[in-house]
């Protein structure tokens, strides 16, 4: 009954030519190696990321936000954006990095009256998140934010600043591609 058994198997298995096996063993190497560079170009992209952090971290120890938002700006991974007002006559440039951190630069914003502020809204998806509370006038301001940011946008609210605007945004902008590559 086996030599039955072993006789059909024989007679049903493909018959493959010797080159095909030659060819899945250089398919799985081609397949190994691209997982490996894969692997480090993230690496090294992580390591260039942590150097930044790192050099921002310390730039802003060393000198203040000031220092810390130019040593973003030149970044490999920063992310400009320049808000504007409708008719243009207003600009306020910006810096974000992948990981939400971003600096409000100055600007030409006319100073505020007593009781009014600026304040600094994310546009992540579909909500504004409400990121910084800036002032009567506009000065560098480092914030926090979503890191799916595309936006920025900036409204004037009382002086203590609200969770939630009904206002319209006097400069807004879109975030930019990054704009260097390392």
């Amino acid at each position: 009954m086996w030599a039955r058994i072993a006789a059909t198997v024989r007679e049903t298995r493909p018959n493959r030519p010797a080159g095909r096996h030659w060819s899945r063993l250089i398919l799985a190497f081609t397949a190994i190696a691209t997982i490996g560079l894969l692997l480090t170009e993230n690496i090294a992209s992580e390591w260039a990321t942590s150097r930044e952090r790192a050099r921002i971290a310390h730039a802003w120890a060393a000198g203040g936000v000031g220092r810390a938002a130019d040593e973003a700006r030149v970044a490999p991974s920063a992310r400009p954006v320049q808000l504007r007002s409708t008719d243009g006559r207003l600009l306020v440039d910006a810096v974000t990095l992948p990981d939400g951190t971003g600096y409000l630069l100055a600007g030409n914003l006319p100073p505020l009256p007593a009781g009014r502020t600026y304040q600094l809204w994310a546009l992540a998806d579909t909500a504004r998140i409400s990121v910084a509370n800036i002032g009567r006038r506009v000065d560098t301001v480092a914030f926090d934010a979503a890191t799916n940011l595309w936006g920025l946008a900036i409204t004037v609210e009382t002086a203590t600043g609200v969770t939630r605007t009904e206002h319209q945004p006097i400069v807004v902008g879109q975030v930019a591609a990054t704009s260097r590559t390392p």
